[in-house]
């Protein structure tokens, strides 16, 4: 019982690290700028500058003192390791959040939460669709309560019925300003020179683009004559005459429209993460480990 308690506690984290040292002075598991305690030999500096005599080297300073008296003594000084911020930037438009997308994304967030605070990362949340919800929003935190209460009202959140995503940049734009990882959650259904335009003011984080394959939303029906379409993201129902070239037509345009948005990404050196279900932590464990083998994608 034990044991499997312990094993389906594992399943609910991911393994991640940051791609390049951060900046901050809050002790954590990051490679960082600062220095202070940690494990990472960063220079050498005077003891009488810095009297961490726990640090004092001899062989260094009597090298550097080459047989001089009295000798130069040396202390090692070390990078700090410091914390980062996790913040799930999430599309809570009708599109997204239709066919359970609510639970999707309520269980990302705690996915998030709990792998975040368990390395001793703060975690943090940003909603949007038609506008910046304000109410949708967790500031860094390491608070796993807030993680709990606020999946609950994710997964009880009613689809607004404003069509759009005119919300986006003023999300962005409440991001934590210090470098981190932001998980993008959306279905992407939408201009890609948008993502373009949040992707520059994103760019001092390390971005992790999970695009929600929506059924509702690409799919594109797949018979002939009348039918009925909904529109994903205000549920409006009307009747089309499907004819074979209308279809094509559709087809082509979603077709191009992801071609397009993997383009936008790539030129980010951003690897997106496309999902038709819902995100475990396996599955971003190796995509983390997927960014680590690959260069292209890391940041310098």
């Amino acid at each position: 019982m034990a044991n499997s308690l312990r094993e389906s506690e594992k399943q609910a984290e991911f393994e991640y690290r940051f791609s390049h040292p951060v900046t901050g002075y809050t002790p954590g598991a990051h490679r960082s700028k600062s220095i202070g305690t940690g494990d990472l030999f960063a220079a050498y500096a005077d003891l009488l500058d810095h009297p961490e005599l726990r640090n004092l080297d001899v062989r260094a300073s009597v090298r550097e003192s080459l047989g001089q008296t009295p000798y130069k003594w040396r202390v090692r000084r070390y990078q700090q390791r410091s914390e980062i911020t996790l913040t799930v930037l999430g599309d809570v438009s009708g599109s997204v959040l239709s066919s359970d997308g609510q639970q999707r994304l309520a269980g990302l967030m705690q996915l998030v939460a709990q792998s975040a605070v368990s390395l001793g990362d703060r975690f943090a949340f940003a909603g949007f669709d038609a506008a910046f919800r304000k109410e949708l929003t967790i500031m860094p935190t390491k608070q796993r309560g807030f993680a709990q209460d606020f999946s609950s009202k994710l997964a009880a959140l009613a689809p607004s019925q404003a069509a759009g995503v005119g919300g986006m940049m003023d999300a962005v734009s409440m991001l934590p300003q210090r470098p981190g990882i932001v998980f993008w959650v959306s279905d992407f259904c939408f201009d890609v020179a948008e993502t373009e335009r949040a992707l520059r003011l994103l760019s001092h984080h390390m971005v992790v683009p999970i695009v929600w394959q929506n059924p509702a939303a690409i799919d594109v029906p797949s018979h002939a004559g009348w039918t009925e379409v909904v529109d994903s993201e205000t549920g409006e129902r009307r009747s089309l005459w499907m004819r074979q070239k209308f279809k094509a037509r559709w087809q082509q345009s979603m077709d191009d429209h992801f071609i397009a948005l993997e383009g936008c990404f790539s030129r980010y050196r951003l690897k997106p993460l496309f999902i038709d279900g819902e995100l475990s932590g396996e599955q971003l464990t190796e995509y983390f480990s997927g960014i680590y083998r690959n260069s292209n994608y890391v940041k310098k």
